[in-house]
């Protein structure tokens, strides 16, 4: 009887198992299916001729569908670098595809393409081609143009305002902003009146908050004669930013010069807000997450969450017991960011439950692009398709610089040599490389030396790159000829760092100490230390040294001594 009991539970405990391990890998294989860029009703149209040939048509379509894409994900200058990708390549890129409504209208044959794109390998098609795609977010947003005509005196917002009568025509398919147009309303036309004198300077509040909308563009046409200056004040997700245009010899009442000026200023908003909504594929932060294994419903809802998200370029299960599921993930953007767009999603990420993964030292896959250097690391990236043999590489003390050089010599390889020890000797030196770097360059240098570098790069055609302080077309040579050359330099300026580098560094260099820090403690961190490389990797050491000191873990009171706050 007591052998028969001990079966049954073994036999109990195999089927639980059993489940369990099913349930798991139903959650894996779903996983293996990735989430697709959809082109949908895509009209083709060709001539129905004796040499009609349907995989022409098929093609077409295939093409078409690619270009539609980038023109969504990519800004306007990115898409130019793309235009003439393979056919191949393209159908490489293709999940599916689907015809239908196929049919004959005067000799011509007509059909609707739908194309699915697999999103991972269009982001590394992209990411190879040094491109970084925007998250595709469509946006409903106000747009208020007002005509200035300086010749007449006379400013419109309705009557007489062909860009408020013609803006929404011919819109592209692929356009991502939806534009609101103010109705015509007698106390907005008086509120202009009011504020004509000031108008560049008025906010507009008023007629703002009647369409309930937090994103709003200010377009100010000011026409004189057939020159145009236009002012656009631009608010997207709380990000503002003011765009200046002139446009000579334009004819308002002819229909192409007026579709050169609604073009431009499209692509100039649409470019603005891909560009808030960019995809930093170079950032992979490498996060887990563990899960309670009863919670089914749960484990399902976050790998949904995980497959919608654009910034996640890729989970699996890492490993699982009868206790926890444990999820890693591939995430291109801060930690902050995903805990946030999880969360809109409706899960709360519990901070015990979920551990960011950065491996001791700086390494090349290690340095971390934002905002802050993103001009710089992409420059680097695509040598030498930079215009120029010189590039400058400025920026504050712990910027990065050194990291970036060191992250293109191992690429591209070369030579690097410090600037103050630069001598006659290493002219000889670099004549057998192709990229020369000067690091930690200053004006203590031999002038005539630095110009016969110039020179030598100029004559052999080989690439210079130079790491400063500050740029080095603004440093005061006293050879003339030294600071023609300088002013020809590319310049790459790192920037302070912006929040996103900020947690970051904070959160690799504590890592690297083997101290963990809550979230809370870092955003407090952010909020208070003076925003400069130097400050923070001194704020590190200091915090470390009080830890250490006082034998106590990192809390708000210890912060707060060493932030004086």
């Amino acid at each position: 009887m007591q052998i028969k009991k001990k079966l049954n539970n073994l036999n109990k405990l195999y089927i639980i198992f059993f489940y369990f391990v099913l349930f798991i890998n139903v959650i894996f294989i779903t996983s293996l299916n990735a989430s697709s860029f959809k082109i949908t009703n895509l009209e083709i149209s060709e001539p129905f001729k004796l040499n009609f040939n349907k995989e022409k048509v098929i093609d077409k379509g295939f093409k078409m569908a690619f270009l539609e894409l980038a023109s969504m994900i990519t800004t306007s200058g990115d898409k130019k670098k793309i235009e003439n990708t393979s056919l191949s390549t393209i159908k490489g890129l293709i999940d599916s595809f689907t015809m239908s409504d196929e049919r004959f209208i005067n000799n011509r044959y007509h059909v609707t393409f739908d194309v699915n794109f697999n999103k991972k390998n269009t982001l590394n098609f992209f990411e190879n081609e040094n491109i970084f795609p925007s998250v595709l977010k469509k946006k409903d947003l106000l747009l208020i143009p007002i005509m200035v005509d300086l010749q007449l005196d006379q400013i419109s917002l309705y009557t007489n305002n062909i860009f408020y009568e013609k803006w929404n025509n011919n819109n592209e398919r692929y356009y991502l902003l939806n534009y609101i147009l103010p109705s015509e309303d007698l106390e907005d036309v008086d509120l202009l009146s009011q504020n004509s004198k000031s108008i560049e300077d008025y906010d507009f509040k008023k007629v703002i908050k009647k369409y309930d909308l937090n994103d709003f563009i200010i377009t100010i046409i000011y026409k004189n004669n057939e020159e145009l200056t236009i002012l656009s004040k631009i608010q997207l997700n709380q990000s503002s930013k003011i765009n200046s245009k002139k446009f000579e010899n334009i004819n308002l009442y002819k229909e192409k010069d007026l579709n050169l000026i609604l073009v431009n200023l499209k692509t100039t908003y649409e470019n603005y807000w891909k560009n808030i909504n960019q995809i930093n594929t170079s950032i992979k932060l490498p996060l887990t997450i563990s899960i309670n294994a009863t919670q089914h419903k749960k484990i399902q809802t976050l790998e949904n969450i995980l497959d919608e998200l654009d910034l996640v370029s890729g989970f699996e299960i890492l490993k699982f017991n009868n206790q926890n599921v444990h999820f890693k993930i591939i995430y291109n953007g801060s930690p902050n960011k995903f805990i946030n767009e999880v969360k809109m999603k409706g899960i709360e990420i519990n901070q015990l439950l979920l551990n960011f993964e950065y491996k001791q030292n700086f390494k090349d896959e290690d340095f971390y692009v934002s905002d802050s250097n993103y001009y710089a690391f992409k420059l680097i990236d695509s040598w030498p398709k930079w215009g120029k043999n010189f590039l400058n590489i400025c920026g504050e003390k712990y910027s990065g610089k050194t990291h970036l050089t060191n992250i293109f010599l191992k690429k591209f390889k070369g030579i690097k040599i410090e600037a103050n020890c630069f001598e006659d000797k290493n002219l000889n030196e670099i004549k057998i490389y192709e990229n020369i770097i000067l690091d930690n360059f200053d004006q203590n240098i031999d002038e005539y030396l630095i110009y016969s570098l110039f020179n030598i790069i100029d004559q052999d055609n080989k690439y210079l790159i130079i790491n400063s302080l500050t740029p080095i077309n603004e440093m005061s040579f006293k050879l003339d000829d030294l600071k023609s050359r300088t002013k020809n330099c590319l310049v790459a300026k790192i920037d302070k760092p912006d929040d996103e580098l900020m947690f970051a560094l904070i959160l690799k260099n504590f890592s690297d100490r083997q101290i963990i820090i809550d979230k809370k403690l870092i955003n407090f961190i952010i909020k208070r230390v003076d925003r400069s490389y130097d400050k923070i990797f001194e704020f590190i050491y200091k915090i470390d040294e009080v830890s250490l000191k006082k034998k106590k873990s990192i809390d708000f009171k210890i912060i707060k001594e060493v932030l004086k706050v």
